[in-house]
């Protein structure tokens, strides 16, 4: 998709606006077609800017039962953009009737379609996919597809996943360790707590974030202090995980009334990462007060009550 309409430092030729009036009919008639067919708004997501983008998940959204079909034919038989879109889509639509085609995609013949395909099982919370997780879970599987994996034990799995996770302590790639003491500390368990409190100093960025994230699944006093440290560190790396983090830790064992209530603060906070994160948490709970926070948040209107609009209707809850 042609995205001409940029600033320029001359005046822009007769032949420049027309090519750009045309690149906004295009999309313009893009759209309209997106609206009748939601498979055109999958083949078309992958040529199109950010802010189409955006407008093609809002035309999924107007119409969520067809797209829902137009996703799982996707998801199957699309290319391999098509297919990444059409799981990830599915994950944020969190269709229980999508199970079986999300399973399905978890063995597709693209690395990145499994990966994106395992998430999506994770946002839909169906219980239902352990099992096909902890097949996933395996050393020989691929780093992206098995720290999804695991993370999905850490949120679905239980206690008995505990032996399953632990060997991956000792995994070659840092990311991987962290990932599973990240995931034990999920399950309830510390063992992988000094590995999470060195790694929040690694050299490595990738895992010094993730552990920082990581730290707010420990009930621990020692990842409660090691938090609080770099959140007083104007000059520490990764606060807004931090942040994270420190939520997290306050929201376990909270009422859905507290927890709503504290995600909307966040989401219209300042800290656009850590806004984002906590609208995909209060859209991924299903008690009534985090409807409503999610309703007020849409009604304020701007960029945060937009994409909490788009939230809801890709929900099926408007």
């Amino acid at each position: 998709m042609l995205t001409l309409m940029r600033p320029f430092l001359l005046r822009p030729t007769p032949t420049f606006l027309l090519a750009a009036g045309l690149g906004l009919l295009l999309f313009g008639g893009l759209a309209e077609t997106a609206q009748a067919d939601p498979g055109a708004t999958i083949r078309a997501y992958g040529e199109a800017s950010r802010g189409e983008r955006e407008q093609l998940l809002d035309q999924l959204g107007r119409d969520r039962a067809r797209s829902l079909g137009a996703l799982r034919s996707a998801a199957a038989h699309g290319d391999v953009d098509e297919r990444v879109f059409a799981v990830r889509t599915l994950g944020e639509m969190r269709d229980p009737g999508s199970l079986g085609a999300l399973l399905a995609a978890t063995a597709d013949p693209s690395a990145k379609t499994r990966k994106h395909a395992a998430a999506a099982l994770r946002r839909l919370g169906d219980a239902s996919a352990v099992p096909r997780l902890r097949e996933l879970v395996v050393a020989t599987q691929e780093r992206g597809l098995l720290k999804v994996a695991l993370v999905g034990l850490g949120e679905l799995g239980g206690r008995e996943d505990i032996p399953r996770v632990r060997p991956f302590l000792s995994h070659p790639e840092g990311s991987v360790r962290v990932t599973a003491a990240g995931v034990l500390a999920m399950l309830g368990n510390e063992e992988g707590l000094s590995l999470l409190l060195a790694a929040t100093q690694s050299d490595d960025p990738v895992v010094q974030k993730n552990a920082t994230f990581a730290l707010g699944y420990s009930r621990s006093t020692q990842a409660r202090d090691r938090i609080e440290a770099i959140l007083g560190d104007p000059a520490a790396s990764w606060r807004s995980q931090a942040a994270m983090a420190l939520t997290q830790r306050s929201l376990t064992g909270a009422d859905d009334a507290t927890r709503a209530r504290r995600l909307g603060e966040l989401v219209r906070g300042s800290d656009k990462q850590v806004s984002s994160w906590a609208l995909a948490r209060l859209a991924a709970t299903d008690a009534p007060e985090a409807a409503r926070e999610l309703a007020a948040i849409e009604a304020q209107g701007g960029r945060i009550g937009r994409q909490a609009l788009r939230r809801r209707a890709l929900l099926g809850v408007r």
